[in-house]
């Protein structure tokens, strides 16, 4: 029997509208942080910045609550699958937001987060 490989880090997509000081505050604590900025997508589409983490499998953090919390719905919906969407519930200073990004980041695998919604 095969076994299927365990993903414990959860690899992060940041939209544009994440600062980017959080990107370098979690790199600091060694995750693996891609921005919008970095790969050149911004003034994309929400869909487009989720289709692009789904090719990367990695979730995506944002602070755009309706649009992503729809298109997560849309997904879930269609038995789509996407690598997880981090939604930041209000703009708050960067620190806070790391220190949430971190308790979400050190308690959940990569895994678990398949799927998932959450907010932070």
């Amino acid at each position: 029997m095969a076994s299927e490989k365990l993903r414990l880090y959860i690899p992060i997509y940041l939209d544009e509208d994440v600062a980017l000081p959080i990107a370098g505050a979690l790199r600091k604590q060694h995750y693996d942080v891609v921005t919008a900025h970095d790969i050149g997508m911004l003034q994309h589409t929400d869909r487009a910045h989720l289709e692009y983490a789904i090719t990367q499998e990695r979730a995506i953090a944002t602070h755009n609550r309706d649009d992503f919390l729809d298109l997560h719905n849309e997904w879930i919906a269609n038995e789509r699958k996407h690598f997880g969407i981090i939604i930041m519930i209000r703009r708050i200073p960067f620190g806070e937001i790391t220190s949430r990004l971190l308790v979400l980041l050190n308690n959940v695998t990569a895994d678990e987060m398949e799927n998932q919604l959450r907010f932070v």
